[in-house]
């Protein structure tokens, strides 16, 4: 697992200028900032088992393909590595939703990711019930932890035999409540 980096919100937002494109993602622009303070050519920092055909990466590319043609209001990163989740901006930058598969619990997730910021999970934990009823999911999971905490859903999903459809539904269905509960408009 990677550090987690504290940046603040001026940093952050001079950060996001430097965005390309729909799947950025922040680990991508410092990289890229990097690369071009280094001049590190692109060829010569990829590792071969991070090429874009590995199957999470598909699964996160189809996805993001599902929403585009859906016309999902979300700003979504795909993943530009073999990882587990995806990221989605949701107008804050002391949290964002982030989609997850879990392929040994046969399941996926869609949670809200507050990293470093107890004080805004205690303030929607004290909105608990309104935000569970704004929802309309049952077995929230609420997790407080020292570096992060998590509001997640899950939904079974099984990998070897479901439709990816089925899952790609749930996600958007999910991550445009969790978005309509938790932007900075809200």
């Amino acid at each position: 697992m990677c550090p987690v980096i504290r940046v603040s919100d001026k940093l952050f937002t001079r950060l996001e200028k430097y965005v390309k494109g729909f799947g950025d993602t922040p680990c991508a622009v410092i990289e890229r900032i990097l690369d071009e303070y280094e001049n590190i050519e692109k060829d010569q920092r990829t590792p071969p088992d991070q090429e874009p055909n590995s199957t999470k990466i598909k699964f996160w590319q189809e996805f993001s393909e599902f929403a585009i043609s859906n016309n999902a209001p979300l700003q979504i990163r795909p993943p530009t590595r073999d990882q587990y989740y995806c990221d989605i901006r949701i107008g804050r930058s002391e949290c964002h939703i982030s989609l997850t598969v879990l392929t040994k619990k046969n399941q996926i997730g869609c949670q809200l990711y507050i990293p470093n910021k107890k004080t805004l999970f205690k303030e929607f934990l004290s909105n608990k019930e309104t935000i569970e009823e704004n929802l309309a999911i049952e077995g929230l999971l609420w997790e407080e932890k020292t570096n992060a905490c998590r509001i997640q859903a899950f939904f079974p999903f099984d990998f070897e035999n479901q439709n990816r459809e089925d899952g790609f539904k749930w996600y958007l269905e999910t991550a445009n409540k969790f978005k309509a509960v938790f932007s900075k408009e809200n």
